[in-house]
């Protein structure tokens, strides 16, 4: 069993809050008081990563160092998709319960380790981005002409009401199942009965959209940031700590009224009720 029943993810952009061990012990042993775990993540490590600014990429790699110390990082979420097909296979469709994770090693992460993650993660963002804004072009062209073919005007309606349908959920999992070299037919009740698989299909209908479907298009969340959500599927209490409006946006949309016992906060909101 889990040694707490709650998971607390906190975005990459929150951990300048975090950089002395004294505001490191308040944060942990506060969640833990509350029976939440805070698990630092490999989405975490990569976003560190990223930073163009040595100095704060050293601060921040460094907050991750001593959270790593504690617990290791949750894996990736491709790694989180294959353990649920996995269960499905195995006949579980319930939470993955405890898991492994990845351990970081700072000593070994160099300039040109952190230049190439950069260039990987922009590459990933670049294709996300480029995918859906080739589908904008011919949506938005479609609901000038017949605005009744998008009657959704907000993003939980568009989920329920389009996306997660037969009819356009299948050829998307079915795709995602041979992704991972699965053979035949996915099993799509077993997968959307999953809570990962659930969360990854959301989340690819929150991007669709917020990028697609609205007429006046936000800044969106970003392909990194959504995908931290599905680290809360580990447990049946999860909070999402971010510092990033566009993700609080997104990932409210998905959980609130759908998810029971998931929440998104605001830094400012988690640390005031600390």
């Amino acid at each position: 069993m889990p040694e707490h029943t709650g998971i607390a993810i906190i975005d990459t952009n929150c951990f300048k809050y975090l950089r002395t061990p004294h505001e490191q012990r308040r944060v942990t042993a506060s969640l833990a008081t509350a029976d939440f775990e805070l698990r630092p993540t490999a989405i975490n490590a990569l976003e560190a990563m990223q930073n163009p600014n040595q100095d704060q990429r050293t601060r921040v790699l460094g907050v991750l160092d001593a959270l790593a110390a504690v617990k290791p990082l949750l894996p990736w979420p491709r790694d989180l998709l294959q353990r649920a097909t996995d269960a499905i296979s195995g006949g579980c469709h319930d939470f993955l319960g405890p898991i492994g994770g990845l351990r970081l090693r700072t000593d070994r992460i160099t300039t040109k380790s952190c230049a190439a993650a950069l260039a990987w993660s922009h590459t990933l963002e670049k294709t996300f981005s480029e995918y859906h804004d080739a589908a904008r072009k011919s949506i938005q062209a479609l609901i000038r002409t017949k605005p009744e073919q998008a009657p959704w005007d907000t993003a939980p309606t568009f989920l329920d009401a389009f996306w997660t349908t037969p009819s356009q959920r299948d050829t998307l999992l079915q795709s995602c199942w041979k992704s991972l070299g699965n053979a035949g037919q996915a099993p799509i009740d077993k997968m959307i009965a999953h809570p990962v698989w659930r969360m990854f299909l959301d989340l690819e209908g929150v991007a669709v959209f917020e990028r697609v479907i609205v007429h006046e298009q936000p800044r969106p969340a970003h392909h990194w940031d959504l995908r931290q959500l599905l680290y809360l599927t580990l447990r049946p209490r999860r909070i999402l700590v971010t510092d990033d409006k566009p993700l609080f946006r997104a990932a409210t949309a998905v959980l609130d009224g759908r998810y029971t016992q998931a929440q998104v906060l605001m830094w400012d909101h988690f640390r005031s009720s600390l």
